[in-house]
């Protein structure tokens, strides 16, 4: 029985829990989601831009940038179950715009049993 044990210990295959196959900078912040992160750190500068040329305070500016960044960073992070919230509004909308209505046609099998049953008896 000793023999079992120790074969079953030798063959048996450990897996780890939370090891990712990509590098990180921070958790759930990798490469994919820096390049996004610069894609949307443009629209972030026209809006703080534009906030500057509406205000003409620089301060407004610098708030806008820095809130934009922010929230931008915190939309992309990936929990550990690797989804964002980017990625969770989006499954809810391709989902809320999946076909949820299913037509199908009635067809009562036992009445037309009755129905050809009737027409043999007469």
């Amino acid at each position: 029985m000793d023999w079992y044990n120790k074969k079953e210990n030798k063959e048996s295959l450990y897996i780890p829990i939370g090891v990712k196959n990509r590098k990180e900078y921070f958790a759930g912040f990798g490469k994919e989601e820096l390049i996004k992160t610069i894609k949307a750190s443009v629209v972030v500068m026209i809006a703080a831009i534009m906030a500057y040329i509406a205000t003409g305070i620089y301060l407004n500016s610098i708030m806008v940038l820095l809130a934009g960044m922010t929230v931008v960073i915190i939309m992309l992070t990936k929990s550990d179950i690797n989804i964002s919230t980017v990625d969770t509004i989006r499954f809810m909308y391709e989902f809320y715009h999946e076909r949820q209505v299913y037509p199908y046609i009635y067809k009562n099998v036992f009445t037309a049993c009755e129905a050809h049953n009737y027409k043999n008896k007469n």
